[in-house]
């Protein structure tokens, strides 16, 4: 089972709070636990919760289990608030039947911390990830790719202009930052173009396509 792309396309469904696609991913039975605010909802409930929310927000995936028993997702609002989402996942065949998520707000280290000189600190934990932090406008970790790795390439923001990169142009022309935020995504210019810098990535665009493809040709609107 591949849970990884499901966990992909859940979270995008979230993003967009699409009600009846969202429903799709869990079991009729489901339970969705929020521990840190100590409420547990009915699947009727989180849809609710999730699609009803007072307010304009995006996320984005970070992480993925191999197993998809745990993801890492970041999450910001309209109003400049952000926050990660670490969710623990009990499937069913291939829906989710339990769901815990541990929500924690992102922000500066506490004035102690700081003031005793105590770690040091990570990069993109704003509410938008800035230029300075190295992920590409297709909206994975430039790190993995090997004119990066090599010192030839900046990273796509300081090294693209204006109609030398399909991806750049689209995201600049939409507004975003990265094409992973866009309705659309991922659109079939992007499937057919992009270039996959990893193994993992490619692997990965591989399966939405033929999900997309059998979907077109089947009428499937399944989440599989």
């Amino acid at each position: 089972m591949d849970y990884g792309t499901i966990i992909y396309r859940l979270w995008r469904a979230v993003s967009a709070q699409d009600r009846a696609a969202l429903a799709g991913f869990f079991t009729e039975d489901a339970v969705i636990l929020w521990p840190n605010t100590g409420e547990a909802f009915t699947l009727p409930e989180y849809l609710r919760a999730n699609c009803d929310y007072p307010g304009q927000w995006a996320g984005q995936v970070e992480q993925v289990s191999q197993d998809g028993g745990v993801s890492v997702a970041r999450v910001w609002d309209s109003e400049g608030n952000a926050f990660r989402a670490v969710s623990f996942y009990l499937w069913r065949g291939s829906r989710i039947a339990r769901m815990e998520e541990y929500w924690g707000d992102i922000g500066p280290a506490p004035a102690w911390r700081r003031e005793m000189g105590l770690g040091t600190p990570l990069p993109g934990d704003g509410p938008r990830l800035p230029a300075a932090v190295p992920m590409g406008r297709r909206g994975f970790f430039c790190g993995a790719c090997p004119d990066r790795r090599a010192g030839t390439c900046p990273g796509c923001r300081e090294a693209h202009s204006p109609r030398d990169c399909f991806i750049w142009d689209c995201t600049r022309r939409r507004g975003l930052d990265f094409c992973t935020l866009c309705g659309q995504f991922p659109c079939r210019e992007l499937l057919e173009r992009a270039t996959a810098l990893d193994r993992d990535c490619l692997r990965w665009k591989r399966r939405e396509r033929n999900h997309l493809e059998e979907s077109e040709d089947e009428g499937d609107n399944l989440p599989l």
